[in-house]
This record gives structure tokens, sequence and C-alpha cells, in this order.
């Protein structure tokens, strides 16, 4: 996996001795002009190979079909790419909104499509009605154990999204193994995150998920915006 270019499966992943195997290595959408290099390695039955690949960017493909994100200014390659995947869409009139925060229903329709979009049931909280865009989505996050309700039977699908919740909610998609106890030690503010939060949040700074969102303050109530919600699903 590379932030900078997406490798496809194997045509076959079985050869017969002298046999051969494709794959394809190509650069990401919207990344900014720079030069880039990477190494790709396969293995299997005790063998091993390694590939480099090095590209170069030369005028930076921005997302333009969103008229306020312009090539090449911030987030403009993430955004081009979570669009290009089918993970975030525009907000209408051809606008992405990159600086207006994400609220509760937004991002769990972002990561159930992550997931493929499976099958889900009706959750019962009283302010989310069958047909909303995040109907589904929200069933299923409650059903993957992702999220819980605000308050009073409720979910609150129009609240924005803050830092605290965004890493409770990747943490529990990705249901990581840990040995021991992370830390947020070194961070100024690290007495100001709420416990429900300090392992989330710990192992998404550790993953480094969070880059450009945080350096020695994490602001664990600050709400994210979309623009850093499209970085965060790139990195």
């Amino acid at each position: 996996a590379s932030y900078s270019y997406e490798i496809s499966l194997l045509n076959q992943t079985s050869l017969p001795a002298g046999g051969s195997t494709t794959f394809t290595v190509r650069p990401r959408t919207g990344l900014p002009a720079n030069a880039y290099n990477g190494v790709v390695e396969l293995w299997g039955s005790g063998e091993s190979a390694k590939v480099n690949v090095q590209f170069a960017v030369t005028r930076p493909a921005g997302p333009s079909t969103f008229s306020d994100v312009a090539a090449g200014s911030t987030f403009a390659s993430d955004i081009a790419y979570v669009s290009q995947k089918g993970l975030m869409s525009g907000v209408g009139e051809g606008r992405f909104n990159p600086q207006s925060p994400v609220t509760r229903g937004q991002l769990v329709t972002i990561l159930y499509r992550l997931e493929g979009s499976p099958a889900a049931s009706l959750s019962r909280f009283r302010d989310v009605v069958e047909g909303q865009y995040y109907s589904s989505a929200v069933a299923w996050a409650v059903e993957r154990g992702i999220v819980s309700g605000t308050a009073e039977g409720a979910f609150s699908p129009q609240s924005p999204v803050s830092r605290s919740q965004l890493a409770a909610f990747l943490y529990r998609l990705a249901a990581p193994e840990e040995a021991e106890e992370p830390s947020l030690a070194g961070y100024r503010d690290e007495d100001q995150v709420p416990a429900y939060a300090r392992r989330p949040l710990a192992w998404v700074l550790e993953n480094r998920l969070f880059a450009g969102m945080v350096a020695d303050i994490i602001h664990p109530e600050l709400p994210v915006s979309r623009g850093q919600l499209a970085q965060t699903l790139v990195a």
C-alpha cells in the first residue's frame, strides 16, 4: 500500500514452474507536482522480489469538479482521491466545502462506503428515520459497535464530529490488537482528552492518521473539517 500509487491484485496467485503473473502500478489521482518513488515487494513460498517504482507528476490534477477546491490547494489531492473512490461527494452546486465540519451522519456514511456498504437493518434512534442518506450507515455502525447514541435515544446525525469522536470511530472500525497501552505523553493537552478517546487518539496519532492536524496539541474537542477527514482517509 502507498499514498502515492495504487497496486492492483495479481492476475493469478498460483504459478507453475516458469509461469508468470502481472500486476499494475498506477499513480493516484490528484497528486501534487513532485517526484515519487517507492518499493513494491512480492513474496511467496520462501521467495521474494522487489520492484522499484519511480515517476514524476509535472502537472497536478486537481478535482476540477469542485469549484471551491483549486488544484494544488490544501487537501486538493486528498479530496480528488476520496471523491474518485466514491467515499466522499460534494455538497451540491459543484462545491465540496473543505472547511465545513463533518457531521456524524456524514462520517458513518463514509465509513459505511469504505466497508463496501453491507446490508443493514434500520436503527432505533428517534432522529434517524428510514430513507435518509445515512439511515443504513447508522444501523450498520451500531451493529459493528462503532457508534452509540448521544443522549435519550438520539444519534444526532447533524452534529459535528470532534477529533476525539473521529479517533474513536476509526479505532473501533479497525479493532487493532495492541500489546500495551498506547501513550499520549508529550501532548500539552493530554489531560483534556476524554476517557473514552484516550486509547483511540493514541492509536491514530501513533499511526499518523491525523498527520497535519496535530503537532504537540491535540485539541480533542475541535470539530474535524471535511478536508481534514479526506486527508485522514488517504493516510
